[in-house]
Parts: C-alpha cells; sequence; structure tokens
C-alpha cells in the first residue's frame, strides 16, 4: 500500500472520532460477574511440587489435554501456567508446571483450566506500552505491541465473556512478521465506559469500537491493517471488515474458532480470511466455517485442528498456529496449501464421544444465549 492514505480516509477518522455509527437493538446483557469467572469445570489437586516445577492433578479431560494452558485457582484470585503432560500415576495425571504469577499455588484444592497464557503484555519479553482509543463511549484501555516500522498494524478482538487477555497468544507471532499489535477494550467487557451502550449487542454495537481502534492505528503511523479475532470476535470483526468507513485499509481478517452471525455473509468480504477451527469445538462447530471457506475459496482459507477445543488451538499446537499465521501473512500458498488440505490437522484424532458431548454444550449455550 502506498505511504499515503488512500482518498476519504482522513475525512472518516473525523467522524469516527465523534462517534459515527450508532448502535443498532438487539441487546444481549452480561453481569459483571460472568465476566470474572475463568475457565470451565473444576480439576482437584492433588499435590505441587515447586522445587521440581510439577503439579499432580485428578485424570479430568483438561487436564489430560495436550499443550500448554492457564489455570485459575482460590475463586479466580490465582493464576499459573502448565505445560505438558509428563506422566501417568494411578489415579492422577502429572503435567509441568512453568509458573505462578498469582497467589498460592500450593494451598489450591482445585483449579480451572482455560486458553490465557499471559495476564498482560509484561510476560511477552517484548517492548509495549499502554494507551487510551477514542470511541463513541469515551476512551478505551489497550495495549501496542510495536513492530517493524510500525506501517502494518494488526487490531487484536477477544470474544465475548472474555478480555483483552486472550489475545495475547497471538502478539509474538505477529511481531515476528513485523505487525504492531494493538489490544484494545470494547463495550461489554468490563473495562470500557459504563452506560446505557455498554452491553454486549453481538456486533452491532461493537464493531464501531473495533472501528475506532483502526482508526487509533492509522493516526499512529498504520498505512494497513489486519483483524485478529477469537470466538465471537469472528463476527465483531467481519462486521467492521464490510460495513466500516475504514475498511479500505484492512488487508485481512484472521478468525480463531469464529462463532459466526448474521453479518458473516460469504457473499461480502474482499479482504483475504484465515480461518484457525478446531474439529472437538463444541461452542462454534466448524461446519459454518468449512461452509463458509466452500462459499469463498477465492478469499478464504480453513486450516483445522484435530482435538482442538474452542479457542484453545494455539494451546494444543502453537507451532501449527503460529506456522498457519506466519504462512498466511507471508503469502506463503505452498505451506497454507499443506495445512489446509483435509487429513492434515495436527494432533491426535479427535474423540468421538468428546464431540457429541461438545455439540450438546453447545446447544445449551445456544438456548442460554437466546
Amino acid at each position: 500500500m502506498r505511504d499515503e492514505l488512500r482518498p476519504g480516509v482522513r475525512g472518516v477518522l473525523a467522524a469516527v472520532a465523534l462517534g459515527a455509527g450508532a448502535a443498532a437493538g438487539g441487546v444481549l446483557a452480561l453481569r459483571r460477574g460472568d465476566r470474572r469467572r475463568r475457565g470451565g469445570a473444576s480439576t482437584a489437586v492433588r499435590r505441587v511440587d515447586l522445587e521440581r516445577g510439577e503439579i499432580r492433578l485428578a485424570p479430568t479431560p483438561d487436564a489430560l489435554a495436550p499443550g500448554r494452558y492457564s489455570i485459575w485457582f482460590a475463586g479466580g484470585s490465582g493464576h499459573a501456567r502448565v505445560g505438558e503432560v509428563l506422566r501417568r500415576e494411578g489415579r492422577a495425571v502429572v503435567r509441568r508446571l512453568l509458573g505462578v504469577d498469582l497467589g498460592d499455588l500450593g494451598a489450591a484444592e482445585e483449579v480451572r483450566f482455560n486458553g490465557w497464557m499471559h495476564l498482560g503484555p509484561a510476560t511477552l519479553d517484548l517492548p509495549w506500552r499502554t494507551e487510551r482509543v477514542r470511541t463513541a463511549q469515551g476512551s478505551v484501555p489497550a495495549w501496542t505491541v510495536p513492530g517493524g516500522e510500525g506501517r502494518r498494524w494488526a487490531v487484536l478482538v477477544h470474544g465475548r465473556s472474555s478480555t483483552r487477555q486472550e489475545a495475547l497468544r497471538a502478539v509474538p507471532v505477529l511481531h515476528a512478521a513485523g505487525l504492531t499489535a494493538l489490544l484494545p477494550a470494547y463495550r461489554g467487557d468490563g473495562e470500557a465506559p459504563d452506560g446505557a451502550r455498554a452491553r454486549y449487542a453481538l456486533e452491532d454495537a461493537e464493531w464501531v469500537d473495533v472501528e475506532s481502534a483502526v482508526a487509533h492505528a492509522l493516526e499512529h503511523g498504520a498505512r494497513e491493517v489486519v483483524l485478529v479475532a477469537f470466538s465471537s470476535g469472528a463476527s465483531i470483526a467481519l462486521a467492521t471488515a464490510h460495513r466500516s468507513g475504514l475498511r479500505s485499509v484492512v488487508r485481512g481478517v484472521v478468525l480463531d474458532s469464529p462463532l459466526l452471525g448474521r453479518w458473516d455473509d460469504p457473499a461480502e468480504p474482499d479482504a483475504p480470511v484465515l480461518i484457525l477451527h478446531g474439529e472437538d469445538d463444541g461452542v462454534a462447530p466448524i461446519a459454518a466455517s468449512r461452509a463458509f471457506a466452500a462459499a469463498r475459496a477465492d478469499r478464504v482459507v480453513l486450516v483445522p485442528f484435530d482435538g482442538g477445543r474452542h479457542t484453545r488451538l494455539w494451546n494444543r499446537d502453537p507451532d501449527r498456529w503460529d506456522g498457519a499465521l506466519a504462512a498466511w501473512l507471508g503469502g506463503d500458498a505452498a505451506a497454507l496449501a499443506r495445512l489446509s488440505r483435509p487429513g492434515t490437522a495436527s494432533g491426535r484424532t479427535a474423540d468421538r464421544s468428546r464431540r457429541a458431548a461438545g455439540r450438546r454444550g453447545a446447544r445449551r449455550r445456544e438456548r442460554a444465549v437466546r
């Protein structure tokens, strides 16, 4: 993209700063307490060995899952990170303990797993800064991790019921590819300003906050932007790429475990789309992503993950996740073709009983959302 902003962009920046794009209806309220819950089902702790860097857990599906994860304990006030499964010991599983960030893990009786690996950008070992992004709701907090020459930016969009920390896993590969990463809050996530519109509206409202983040990137030197979204953030990112007055600078959209919505019309995306999706996703079944990719094979690439549960693809296979994104950003068509070919999904074959259980869980969640 040439150095000067494309015609009309400067005028749109002013409109965005003034709050263009009032939110539509269809609001789904979310209690603050719900936003603070971390992880899913609990797993009993049998023993913690800080000296050896090991934790012994009950053999739940989470405790047995390959990969690296966050674990929360003490009612969500404690946080630690675990790595690979080291061994089975009778009716227990022993995992590598990578570190304890908050709390006394030795006193914990149970933990809850989730996909976060970082509580903030400080643990990325990269330069970063805290900023404020102006939106129609007021200013919202954001992290910026500079990369490259500052002309290519990525705006990271976390999912509903989550926060900016969810997207930090994507930052290192974006940084290595020369992109500056911007991780903003948006309405309804507990960090954005309160108010009549500070509730989740399932992409009708949130996309204008993401548009404001794109405007922020342009004001700070960006010439092109990639949107990277997780879960329900996918619909927000696609709505931004389709509806925003700044869509001409959106050069690509990356979707991890996308929960697709009504704005996700396969005929709409003008920018290339990379989808990373797990075969075991019980929240957002992969069938919708397969249909999306088939309808727009000219624009959409789907990279599947065997055994990958919702938004835990990077945790299960970070090399595949990072490799797919790096290949897509770098235009490595051969590598993408290999990764997206049927039968190449990583990890052990998805377990049928777990997949069926995931589908039942998805139906329960859908009913709760309604």
